[in-house]
């Protein structure tokens, strides 16, 4: 409500200063559309409801997070023994708000969660056909060459490949979710972040805000 009433107000001052007349409709022009958040904001917002599932995130918000949740993996990375389980605690704080960016757009959080069921299933699988061809022969699991060859030949299973079609085919999926506009006006998740002043069920076609 602040980010909204001090967005207002600026635009109405800058009207005032042109000159320029308003009245209400105008008014309520400038209120159909909130402007993009700026990095600060989206973390400001993010935190409020860190560990929320429910209601609805904007693009900027979810982006500006994203982005700052890889420059902390990057830069923990690169410290020893503690880096990463703070890379994956990072990794993990996204996930609210990744459900929050699909409900903003009108679809179910689980597209998000059924992500993370299906990478665990292909990774599953892939580890099991790995460690079946391994016991098909003994292996010098120093022997660098040897090692690729395995795993070339267990990317070959017929298993294997439909769980990565599959697994790519759905994060494909989840990043057009989660790149769509808000929808306008409330939805079932609740009001729109970004359209205050809109009917429900309509679509924009405006770049990442």
């Amino acid at each position: 409500l602040r980010y909204l009433k001090s967005y207002i107000c600026n635009s109405v001052a800058e009207l005032r200063i042109t000159n320029y007349p308003i009245n209400n409709n105008q008014l309520l022009k400038i209120m159909e559309k909130l402007p993009t958040l700026t990095f600060s904001q989206a973390l400001t917002t993010a935190k409020s409801r860190l560990l929320s599932f429910n209601g609805r995130s904007r693009r900027s918000e979810f982006w500006y997070c994203y982005l700052a949740a890889y420059l902390v993996s990057l830069v923990a990375s690169l410290i020893p023994f503690i880096g990463s389980p703070i890379s994956c605690i990072v990794s993990l704080l996204i996930l609210p708000i990744a459900f929050r960016r699909v409900h903003d757009s009108g679809h179910s959080g689980w597209w998000i969660g059924g992500g993370f069921i299906l990478g665990f299933i292909a990774l599953t699988i892939i580890g099991v056909t790995l460690v079946s061809n391994a016991k098909t022969g003994s292996i010098d699991w120093e022997d660098d060459e040897r090692i690729m060859l395995l795993i070339t030949q267990s990317f070959k299973s017929v298993q294997v490949i439909i769980a990565t079609l599959i697994y790519i085919v759905f994060s494909i999926i989840q990043l057009v979710f989660l790149c769509q506009d808000s929808q306008k006006g409330p939805n079932r998740y609740g009001e729109s972040p970004k359209y205050p002043n809109e009917k429900a069920g309509l679509q924009s076609t405006d770049t990442l805000e």
